[in-house]
């Protein structure tokens, strides 16, 4: 089983190697941009309340649910909005991708949630940025 230290280092992994992303955060979003030297655009990653499922058998699963914000600023006037989106969901895409795909989640017995991804639209202000993109929840799964 992975732990959250493991799991964000390999989000990070990802942050890193992207050629769109320029910074990488975690921790709570009301902490996003406070160290005034975001480079954007960024990827912030919030932990969810992780959820531990057993059954009679004593055995079980430990899901963790990591809300992933990809994220740029927007102008005055909001002229770069429909670009800013495009962009986030193909790094959306590739933040996807990357998960399923790596044999790193497989091999500490991690599954990565399957179905549908809703790519969900915020907007919002933090400390004097005001940014936009889309956040999606990445779950992992463990048995134990």
């Amino acid at each position: 089983m992975l732990t959250l230290n493991q799991t964000i280092k390999a989000l990070n992994n990802f942050a890193s190697a992207h050629l769109q992303i320029n910074s990488f955060g975690e921790g709570e979003i009301q902490d996003f941009a406070t160290s005034g030297v975001t480079q954007y655009p960024a990827m912030w990653v919030d932990y969810e309340e992780p959820v531990l499922e057993t059954n009679e058998n004593m055995s079980g699963v430990f899901k963790r649910t990591l809300r992933c914000y990809l994220g740029d600023r927007l102008l005055k006037g909001r002229g770069n909005l429909t670009e800013i989106m495009s962009d986030m969901e193909l790094i959306g895409i590739d933040l996807v991708a990357y998960c399923q795909s790596q044999t790193y989640f497989a091999m500490n017995q991690t599954i990565f949630n399957v179905g549908a991804f809703p790519f969900k639209q915020f907007m919002d202000s933090f400390h004097d940025d005001e940014i936009a993109g889309y956040y999606i929840d990445l779950v992992f799964k463990s048995s134990y």
